[in-house]
């Protein structure tokens, strides 16, 4: 069985344009790779949140700075990073947010689903590991899925 593993770098201006073409080519790209084939659409979510996030409240919405983002895939596990330089995140804030309702297509939006910690409970759901740490002046969200081998 051959071996699969590659790494993809982006780095970009922290825009909304840039998520859209930086979540429409990562998309693109994991439609191709067999192992990721049927679950890149809620990867390509899970990365699309990460920007988000850090477009909203490291830049806070300013569209100012960069975003680096860092796809790792072995046969394995898929590793997506996201680096910034904008501010750190409030930890206490993020770590009191409660809960939401489990993802489902018969969800309806409700005002619960709006509020703020929308997009780290999504992460969360679609990610197997989500971890974040501050190294010098930059942020680092690190979200992992395991694969199942083709």
């Amino acid at each position: 069985m051959m071996s699969l593993s590659f790494t993809v770098e982006y780095r970009v201006a922290a825009t909304a344009l840039s998520i859209r073409a930086i979540s429409m080519s990562l998309r693109a790209f994991l439609n191709n790779i067999s192992v990721v084939s049927d679950s890149a659409s809620m990867l390509e979510l899970a990365i699309a949140e990460g920007m988000n996030n850090v477009l909203e409240h490291a830049y806070d919405g300013q569209n100012e700075g960069e975003m680096r983002i860092v796809v790792h895939l072995d046969d394995m596990q898929l590793t997506i990073k996201i680096f910034d330089h904008g501010m750190e995140p409030n930890r206490e804030r993020v770590s009191s947010i409660p809960p939401l309702p489990e993802i489902s297509d018969e969800m309806p939006m409700t005002d619960e689903l709006l509020c703020e910690g929308r997009g780290l409970f999504i992460m969360e759901s679609l990610m197997d590991t989500l971890d974040y740490e501050r190294i010098g002046d930059e942020n680092c969200l690190k979200m992992t899925k395991s694969l199942k081998s083709a």
